[in-house]
């Protein structure tokens, strides 16, 4: 397990990612927002970072049997109707100290959907390496050189370290991009939030990622 960190250290970080996703170079697309351009047949996916949702499924803290209140989950909620969600969500969990929100140990994995068939899974982090006690894990795993076509699916999995209340790693959850998330975020030159908070158990808010395209090979 990677070494302990301090709150405030964590809190930074959290802040960090903020700006570095509401830089002139980020922007959080939705489906409508890729443009018709001249794609290459091939791209490089960077996986950069995710950001969790800081209640379970039965709307618990992660690392705490509290109850969440219904003040917390109708403010969330209100912060995607915000012009930029991500920067909204990010100014949301800031405003109390992480300690507040009992966040999980995530680690996981990505699979790629390519010619019908799904990949073996590649490892964003490990419970050895992951980042302890964040809502907002940094991954920087690359996916080198993925057909690009209209069928292209990326599918992100994550997991709580060792939950202390029962002793087995609970599921975070899984989402999946679409070629059009993987267009937006090549057109746009930079890391890119995409918001996922409608997908599964809604527990993953945004995955952040950056799209190059692959060296042509003869």
């Amino acid at each position: 397990m990677r070494y302990e960190r301090t709150l405030s250290c964590l809190l930074l970080a959290v802040i960090t990612a903020a700006c570095m996703a509401c830089s002139a170079d980020s922007v959080v697309f939705s489906e409508n927002d890729a443009e018709q351009q001249e794609l290459p047949a091939a791209v490089n996916i960077r996986i950069d970072s995710a950001l969790i949702r800081p209640w379970d499924p039965q709307q618990e803290l992660w690392d705490d049997s509290q109850k969440i209140s219904a003040q917390d989950i109708e403010a969330l909620a209100a912060a995607f109707d915000a012009t930029n969600p991500y920067a909204k969500v990010l100014g949301l969990l800031a405003e109390v100290p992480l300690s507040h929100w009992a966040p999980p140990d995530p680690y996981g994995h990505v699979s790629v959907l390519t010619d019908g068939s799904w990949s073996e899974p590649t490892t964003l982090s490990t419970p050895d390496d992951n980042d302890d006690n964040t809502l907002a894990p940094v991954f920087d795993v690359t996916l080198d050189s993925i057909p690009l076509d209209d069928d292209l699916r990326v599918r992100v999995t994550l997991i709580d370290e060792d939950d202390f209340l029962s002793g087995d790693d609970d599921p975070i959850g899984n989402i999946e991009l679409s070629s059009d998330d993987i267009i937006a975020a090549l057109d746009s030159g930079g890391v890119v939030a995409i918001a996922t908070e409608d997908q599964g158990l809604g527990t993953i808010l945004f995955v952040s990622i950056s799209v190059t395209p692959a060296a042509e090979t003869e």
